[in-house]
């Protein structure tokens, strides 16, 4: 039950879209340094992954890597999370095997990872929106009492 004092918050179409453009910024600058998720910033990360993809981003995934392999990512806001945790600029073999159960020939910079990871991000992106929109669907107000009707 909720007091006078709260009130039900819900996310919103522009709360959802300034969490993406975070996100975006965020893994701008991990492409451009070519650094992994700090330990002090995992936590910051976690919570604009969740609130600019609303939970959609639990896809099977494609990366057409550079050398011309292919990795497929069974869940791709797991490996997102699991990659989070990986604290060097090198990705090799065993974080791939560990992660996706293959791949433990294959040894990437993290910096293409993460070019990989926003270029995906476009469609859950879009998706996310669409449901912000139908979770949380907002009314203007005519005057001081009275709900416009939609």
């Amino acid at each position: 039950m909720m007091s006078n004092k709260e009130a039900q918050i819900r996310a919103t179409f522009k709360d959802t879209k300034k969490s993406q453009k975070v996100f975006r910024e965020t893994l701008d600058l991990l492409i451009a340094t070519d650094k992994p998720v700090s330990e002090k910033d995992r936590e910051d990360f976690f919570n604009l992954l969740a609130d600019s993809t609303l939970g959609l981003g639990t896809k099977e995934m494609f990366f057409y890597l550079d050398n011309g392999k292919k990795l497929l990512v069974d869940n791709f806001e797991e490996f997102i999370r699991s990659l989070a945790y990986f604290d060097d600029s090198v990705v090799d073999g065993d974080f791939f095997f560990r992660t996706l159960g293959k791949y433990r020939d294959y040894t990437l910079n993290i910096g293409e990872l993460w070019v990989h990871i926003r270029n995906r991000l476009g469609g859950i992106f879009a998706e996310a929106l669409a449901m912000s929109i139908r979770i949380s669907k907002e009314q203007t107000h005519l005057g001081a009492s009275e709900p416009a009707r939609v």
